[in-house]
């Protein structure tokens, strides 16, 4: 199996990489990228990856919804009205405070398939009993108040600055897939003359761009400069057809 470059792992895997003698990972790893890094010295990954300083993010789906919302969680009160086990009679009441011209109603599943329906987020209890008198009135007799998390609307500078950074994050991947390329792999040597050798014949067989790169004390002959994966794999048809049959699809950092 060949070395992928640590860019690609980073763009198979989700990460955000930028340049910066230091490996950090925040957040949870995956089970490829641990194994990936755990089998190399930091001095390897950074002679062979020109980088003298890595930082590795992967937030997470479950973070970035979060991070996404335009509110926050803060400890305070809601009316509930429902609490049971049966679906159908949660949706019902939940219809039934909707029909009150309430904001703000929610229909929570917990993981022991209790169904609550919730009303309302107040940071001052008192403001939940007011709600909770217009629910008796209107016929909901069987609310109360209760301590529970409520969502807190986020300022719009808060708001702003999450788009800024998601933005700032788009941009960033961008650059890295620019910076990323794929290649087809030919050959790989400590002889850096065979190499140069082999550059030179292949340059007159073929029309694609023919790179040296080296990496560490290996030079490795690449064709290619491809930014999709289906070119590179018709290409890499062309060159088994010519009886390289051991090259293989890389992908290299510009």
């Amino acid at each position: 199996m060949h070395k992928k470059s640590l860019f690609g792992w980073l763009l198979l895997l989700g990460l955000i990489c930028s340049p910066g003698s230091t490996l950090l990972a925040q957040g949870k790893m995956s089970a490829d990228l641990k194994q990936f890094l755990e089998s190399r010295s930091f001095p390897d990954l950074i002679a062979s990856y020109k980088q003298d300083h890595l930082v590795l993010n992967n937030a997470g789906k479950r973070l970035k919804r979060i991070e996404a919302q335009p509110f926050t969680l803060a400890n305070g009160f809601r009316c509930q009205a429902f609490a049971g086990y049966e679906r159908d009679n949660a949706m019902k009441t939940a219809d039934q405070v909707r029909a009150l011209k309430l904001d703000s109603v929610y229909v929570i599943r917990t993981e022991s398939d209790l169904y609550k329906v919730q009303v309302g987020n107040f940071q001052n209890k008192d403001d939940a009993y007011t709600l909770l008198q217009k629910l008796l009135k209107a016929g909901i007799t069987g609310a109360w108040v209760v301590e529970t998390d409520i969502h807190q609307q986020k300022s719009l500078e808060e708001q702003q600055a999450y788009q800024e950074k998601t933005e700032q994050i788009a941009r960033q991947e961008a650059a890295v897939q620019q910076s990323v390329y794929f290649a087809i792999q030919i050959f790989a040597t400590n002889d850096s003359l065979k190499a140069a050798q082999l550059k030179e014949l292949l340059e007159q067989e073929v029309s694609e761009p023919v790179t040296v790169v080296q990496q560490a004390t290996i030079w490795k002959v690449v064709v290619g400069q491809f930014y999709d994966r289906a070119s590179a794999d018709a290409f890499l048809k062309v060159l088994k057809k010519r009886g390289y049959n051991d090259a293989w699809i890389t992908q290299i950092a510009s």
